[in-house]
């Protein structure tokens, strides 16, 4: 999704819509289906203030069986660019044209949880090398356990 500044009129509103496509995504996304994206631009003259309005769905792994899961997006996020590199306040644009694709993608990620479960999905309670334990069932085998190491000791008088 791409626009020229110079097109947009100081102190007037100019819409896009489109529907984005990805050819690439990055960790944690597997995909991006169906991405709609409404971005509401207004120019103030300084600053370029844009509201992306996202709506589709991520593909993503689930964190119990790394199936791939369909997580729904529909959120607003409102940012501001500026021609100035030392404003920390703002996103940096080189230029008359404005890609917002890599800023879609940031917002996407950041909108995605650390852990999505599918539907169903259950964590196995042992598999290869690993076992599930309670905290009581950790507690219990900790206060089984013998540590030859310590033996020693024993000999010694305090």
């Amino acid at each position: 999704m791409k626009f020229n500044i110079a097109k947009i009129a100081p102190k007037e509103l100019y819409t896009l819509e489109e529907e984005v496509n990805f050819k690439s995504v990055r960790k944690p996304l597997l995909a991006l289906n169906h991405l709609k994206v409404r971005a509401d631009i207004f120019n103030d003259g300084n600053l370029i203030n844009v509201t992306l309005a996202i709506r589709g769905t991520a593909v993503v792994a689930c964190a119990y069986t790394l199936e791939p899961v369909d997580y729904p997006l529909n959120f607003t996020e409102s940012i501001d660019l500026s021609d100035d590199p030392n404003n920390p306040d703002t996103y940096y644009v080189e230029g008359s044209v404005v890609d917002l694709d890599p800023i879609i993608l940031d917002l996407v990620v950041g909108e995605i949880p650390t852990r999505v479960v599918k539907k169903g999905a259950k964590i196995k309670a042992s598999g290869e090398g690993y076992r599930v334990l309670s905290e009581d069932e950790l507690r219990k085998q900790k206060d089984n356990e013998y540590n030859p190491a310590f033996d020693k000791l024993k000999d010694f008088d305090v």
